[in-house]
């Protein structure tokens, strides 16, 4: 896009109907893959899965659309699928030869992202594997999907979820003109205390503009010595993705493990000579179909059925700096880390949640939320509704129930 042309925002009409049409299709995608967790199913079949749903949906959409140069728009994935399971916190896509195979009663972290000529919807939920297996029913995962009731989490586990839905719940309420970023980070270690969970270090909620997933102002899930971000306040007609991660861990300080790293993006202000004809061979690929977003090395040459040109390619990109990493990190083992993510644009009357926020079946716990200023913010409309809920609730003073961002009443007592 020219310097010239003054960039669109959520003002605009088409600007929206992209933004959602990217987070329908990504929400499909997440459906998708919740829906074939299963006992036994391969990680990496169920990344592939994420992928080509998004790419498949992206490809039946705005065909007829042209850029300002008069091109077709670009669409696909904006962020890989992810799957991450138990105490593993993230960006773990595994190549083919190095898959992880889920167990009943497994937590899984589901990541994953869309965009529609840039404009990007990210998401990313909890969800626990179930037993049966789709063969049980004659192959059909939907009906494995409702023949087999997840397993109930353990109260440790369920702790980290309630948390992490709890306050991205309370988060969306916040993302509003005249609220601050530390405001939110405040309110994430309220719910994490109540939980007698921890807030994970290093997660950044980022606001989002076209082509950009990652934008400068962003909310700090946790302050540290290391890591502070400058304090603003929520304007109107910006996008956000609020991100939430909490660890059942004392500290909630993940780390680097035997993962392999295979999410990357390209880092566009570097340019090297390539030496090897491996890394000149990804670097077309990336430069052709992810050259602003994050990819993965998984399938990222075509025709390159083991990932040995990536592999190989990806090394010599790194050591000079081409590339950004996503290294899969991890928690202690037998310690365990939720997360939800929603992107969500703020308007000037309220703001919208595009992409779902559900908390999944079978997570129970003892634990509340005690803590009143998050219980009121939670009382507090939140979507499209928002208005006519605000109107329902001056003039019933005291009546105001607490509802998701769904519409769906939360009970207060069990911090649901």
């Amino acid at each position: 896009m020219s310097d010239a042309t003054p960039e669109k925002n959520v003002e605009d009409a088409d600007v929206v109907t992209k933004y959602k049409a990217a987070a329908e299709i990504a929400a499909a995608a997440l459906e998708a893959v919740t829906t074939a967790l299963r006992a036994g199913r391969s990680v990496a079949e169920l990344c592939r899965l994420g992928d080509q749903t998004v790419s498949k949906r992206c490809a039946a959409v705005f065909n007829k659309a042209r850029d300002e140069r008069g091109e077709r728009v670009g669409k696909g994935v904006a962020f890989p699928t992810c799957v991450s399971v138990n105490h593993c916190g993230g960006h773990f896509s595994p190549l083919p030869n190095e898959d992880q195979l889920l167990a009943a009663g497994d937590l899984c972290t589901i990541d994953l992202g869309a965009h529609i000529d840039g404009y990007v919807a990210v998401l990313c939920t909890s969800a626990v594997v179930p037993a049966e297996t789709a063969e049980a029913v004659g192959g059909d995962a939907a009906a494995a999907a409702a023949a087999a009731p997840a397993p109930r989490l353990s109260d440790k586990a369920a702790r980290a979820v309630m948390a992490a839905y709890t306050a991205a719940e309370a988060a969306l309420r916040l993302l509003r003109p005249g609220c601050t970023n530390s405001q939110i980070t405040e309110m994430f270690a309220q719910v994490a205390a109540d939980f007698g969970v921890s807030v994970v270090e290093g997660v950044l909620s980022h606001e989002m503009k076209r082509y950009v997933i990652d934008g400068r102002r962003a909310v700090l899930s946790k302050v540290t010595a290391d890591q502070r971000v400058d304090e603003f306040t929520f304007e109107p007609h910006t996008v956000f993705a609020v991100d939430v991660v909490m660890s059942t861990s004392e500290g909630g300080k993940l780390k680097p493990g035997n993962g392999r790293t295979t999410v990357y993006k390209r880092a566009v202000e570097v340019d090297y000579m390539l030496k090897m004809k491996a890394s000149r061979q990804l670097l077309n690929e990336v430069n052709r179909t992810a050259p602003v977003f994050p990819f993965t090395l998984r399938d990222a040459v075509p025709d390159d059925a083991e990932n040995r040109v990536a592999r190989l390619g990806i090394s010599e990109m790194q050591s000079h700096g081409m590339v950004i990493p996503y290294p899969v990190l991890y928690d202690r083992e037998g310690e365990y880390v939720a997360r939800f993510k929603c992107t969500a644009l703020i308007l000037p009357a309220y703001t919208e949640p595009i992409t779902p926020l559900r908390l999944p079946a079978g997570v129970e716990t003892e634990a509340v939320l005690q803590n009143e200023a998050v219980k009121e913010l939670l009382r507090r409309p939140v979507g499209k509704s928002a208005k006519r809920l605000s109107k329902q609730a001056a003039r019933q003073p005291g009546n105001a129930a607490v509802t998701d961002s769904n519409g769906t009443p939360m009970q207060e007592g069990d911090g649901k």
